[in-house]
């Protein structure tokens, strides 16, 4: 899977990298996998989403528990930034 791929690989060029690699599908129907407790335990969130309504939603859920999101899916390199 994808996200198991880039896990590899970033642990490839960094072995004190550590992540988890999830293909669980990320939406509302899924929030009693992805959460309070997932979203709290996180310090960034990187996705590389195939479909504009997954990555809407991570990036909804990233806003509000105010994380910062690394997004390289099907809309391109997007970021959440604030001053």
């Amino acid at each position: 899977a994808k996200s198991s791929t880039a896990r590899d690989a970033a642990v490839g060029i960094n072995s004190d990298f550590s992540c988890h690699a999830l293909q669980n599908r990320v939406s509302p129907e899924t929030e009693t996998v992805f959460n309070d407790a997932f979203w709290e335990s996180l310090g960034v969130v990187v996705n590389a989403l195939d479909n504009v309504n997954a990555r809407l939603y991570v990036d909804s859920r990233c806003v509000y528990y105010a994380k910062p999101l690394l997004e390289s899916g099907t809309l391109g390199p997007k970021c959440n930034t604030q001053m």
